[in-house]
Parts: structure tokens; C-alpha cells; sequence
């Protein structure tokens, strides 16, 4: 393509126009993303990746996004890590970037750095890498998600654990929220109560009626209030 007819991305590719290339993955035209998702994955080192990533940042236009993942699924190992250590190493704000990159390249690249970041020293990063496994269709990320709500030291952490149980409605998330509700743990509890009311199941209901108007923790009561009105508003 020339002049007037969208970005030239044999041009930009061999002069190795890593911005322009990933400008292009957000082009109308789904041949010139498509040409320019294959320049991007041919192209060798650290700065295509973090190239793509960035142009990916707060973009809701899932084509576009397919088109940017497919550039790096197409880099395969070599995109992994770099997404692992911006994870990492960026500030919080970009974490979840990260995250969701590793979780869309699917179980055969991001599932194994993902289950390695939530073992991570750094909680944030914790809970970001369990946000993005809920992304990925592997029995052995749900499961790790679960061991994050219910194990992780840190608040935060198993509070982005519960968020992905919730918002995608993983598979054993009602038994595990459900659970948490009997349990000692009163931010377990809470957490459990918020993680029914996402969930809009409405054998909920009772227990969640009980936790509100019983138990012993204010944090509970008012998780379960909420989550009782979210139940509400989608019946």
C-alpha cells in the first residue's frame, strides 16, 4: 500500500519501523494488521514484543487485539518472557497489561509463566498473574486461582484472585466462594460473599441473607448486603 492507501508495511518492516509496524496493527483494513502482526513476529529481539504491547494498552476493539495477540503467539517463546518481565519490573498501573497479554497467548505460551508469577515475591504481581490465568482454558489454572483466593498472604492478592474466579465464572468458583463462607477467616468470608454476588447465582441467596443479618464482622455483613442487592439486580 502507498500514498493514500494505508500504511506500507513492507517499507516499515524493512526499515525496521517497530512503532509504525505496531501503529499498523491498528489499521482498519484487517489485511494491513494481518501483514503487519507477520512483519512484527519475524522481526528479532526484546523491542517487537514491548512494541506490540504498548500499542495494545487500553484498547477495547477486540479485532485489534486479536491482531496484536496473533503477533505475539506467532513470536511464541520469544514473547513470553519479555511479557513475564513486564509483568514484573513495570510499575502497578501496567501490570495488568502484562498479565492479560500472558493470559491470551493461551495455555501452550502463557500458561507456564503465569503459574510461575504467582509465586512471585511481589503480591501485586501475584494477583495480576492470577487475574490472567482466568484467561486461559487449562484445567490447572482454575485450580491455582483457587489456591491464590484461598491461601495467598496478601489481601489484594487473593482479592484479584477472587475478581477472576467472579468475573469469569470459572469452573468450581460457586463451590470455593461457598466454602469460604464457613470458613474462620473473615476476609475469606468477605471475599466469598462479594465472589457469589459476581457469580448471579441465586442458591446464594440464603446463605448470603444469613452472613448479612449474622455474623460477627462488619466486613462481611456489608460484602454480603452488597452482593445480595447484585443478586437482585440481575434477577
Amino acid at each position: 500500500m502507498g500514498l493514500f492507501g494505508g500504511p506500507n508495511v513492507d517499507k516499515l518492516a524493512a526499515k525496521r519501523d517497530l512503532r509504525g509496524l505496531a501503529k499498523a496493527l491498528t489499521n482498519g483494513d484487517p489485511e494491513v494488521r494481518e501483514s503487519a502482526a507477520r512483519a512484527l513476529a519475524e522481526t528479532d529481539g526484546d523491542d517487537a514484543v514491548h512494541a506490540v504491547a504498548e500499542r495494545l494498552d487500553g484498547l477495547q476493539d477486540e479485532a485489534v487485539i486479536d491482531s496484536g495477540v496473533g503477533a505475539l503467539r506467532a513470536m511464541g517463546d520469544r514473547a513470553a518472557p519479555v511479557l513475564l518481565t513486564g509483568l514484573r519490573e513495570s510499575p502497578d498501573d501496567r501490570k495488568p497489561l502484562y498479565g492479560a497479554l500472558l493470559g491470551r497467548l493461551g495455555a501452550q505460551h502463557g500458561l507456564a509463566p503465569l503459574l510461575e508469577a504467582t509465586h512471585d515475591s511481589d503480591p501485586t504481581v501475584r494477583g495480576t498473574a492470577a487475574f490472567g490465568l482466568a484467561l486461559i482454558d487449562d484445567p490447572e489454572a482454575p485450580k491455582r486461582i483457587i489456591a491464590v483466593f484461598q491461601t495467598d498472604e496478601d489481601m489484594d492478592a487473593r482479592g484479584l484472585a477472587a475478581m477472576a474466579l467472579g468475573a469469569k465464572k470459572l469452573p468450581a468458583a460457586y463451590e470455593t466462594f461457598s466454602e469460604a463462607l464457613d470458613g474462620d477467616d473473615a476476609l475469606g468470608r468477605a471475599l466469598g460473599a462479594t465472589g457469589l454476588g459476581m457469580l448471579e447465582d441465586a442458591r446464594a441467596v440464603p446463605r448470603l441473607q444469613q452472613l448479612a443479618d449474622l455474623d460477627d464482622d462488619e466486613r462481611v455483613r456489608n460484602s454480603a448486603h452488597s452482593a445480595l442487592a447484585d443478586l437482585q439486580k440481575s434477577a
